[in-house]
């Protein structure tokens, strides 16, 4: 319900020509709205003394990861449906585990809750920074293409390699912390995009890198996983009432956004068919 409410706010402020979504001030207005529908959750969640784990993660202090699949779905939605950039980071902390035996039990918990602080400290006030898994943490960037944040991924790398310093317990030598950054985004957010898909991608990407020593930034395209059901028929030389038969017989996996129904790219090209000109 609240996720309703937000999507109805902006739609209907993304028309003005002051504070829409053409303007300077769109991202300023937009975040607004969504820490809004975030304090509204926090407070419903408290009155129903449910976990605050369910939207805040408690070592980093940035949105859990169930928080960062609603967040991602609805900036992707957005951005698909505006024509706006969109990039996610996926920020990995380097051999994590292996700071504990280095430097000390516990460690790897500083160290999060550290780069936690950090991230908050250098993105801006209206990205989305959530926690990932157990030594990764994710920054979605609206309004921002892979250009853009290729280079703040890379300030960023650098800025906590020189900034977390640790000292190895058994020869007092000196332990940096280093990151692997993937850069997963576009200009133009085409149709199809899933959310999941583009944290595929992202992992993807940081194990990559990783198989080249990690401490780097690694970029990827945010290419489509799914088509509508009309470009689906074109690809596969059918009609949209044999995409549907397909669908019904299981053959062909969907997804619902919205009002749009979006057919498993994956699956099409199983069936034979090539990439889709649209």
């Amino acid at each position: 319900a609240a996720a309703t409410v937000e999507r109805a706010l902006l739609d209907e402020l993304a028309p003005d020509p002051d504070l829409g979504a053409t303007s300077q001030a769109w991202p300023f207005v937009a975040q607004r709205v969504r820490r809004g529908t975030l304090t509204l959750l926090a407070r419903f969640t408290s009155a129903l003394n449910t976990s605050p784990e369910l939207l805040y993660d408690p070592t980093t202090t940035l949105l859990s990861r169930r928080l960062l699949d609603i967040v991602l779905a609805q900036e992707v939605a957005r951005a698909e449906r505006h024509g706006r950039p969109l990039t996610l980071l996926l920020i990995s902390i380097d051999r994590l585990e292996a700071l504990d035996a280095a430097t000390g039990p516990g460690t790897s918990e500083r160290v999060l809750e550290r780069v936690g602080i950090l991230t908050r400290r250098y993105f801006r006030i209206h990205d989305w920074l959530a926690r990932f898994d157990g030594n990764s943490v994710c920054a979605v960037l609206p309004d921002t293409g892979p250009e853009i944040a290729g280079v703040l991924a890379e300030r960023f790398r650098v800025s906590v390699r020189q900034r977390l310093v640790l000292e190895d317990h058994r020869d007092g030598a000196r332990v940096p912390v280093t990151l692997t950054i993937a850069v997963i985004g576009a200009d133009v957010v085409p149709a199809g995009i899933a959310p999941e898909g583009v944290l595929k991608a992202a992992t993807q990407a940081v194990n990559r890198a990783l198989m080249d020593g990690g401490d780097r930034t690694e970029r990827g395209p945010l290419e489509a996983q799914e088509v509508s059901i009309t470009a689906a028929a074109a690809t596969l030389g059918t009609g949209t009432l044999g995409i549907r038969r397909m669908i019904r017989e299981g053959r062909l996996p969907t997804t619902r956004r919205g009002r749009h129904t979006y057919v498993s790219l994956a699956a099409i090209e199983r069936l034979g068919g090539g990439q889709p000109d649209s």
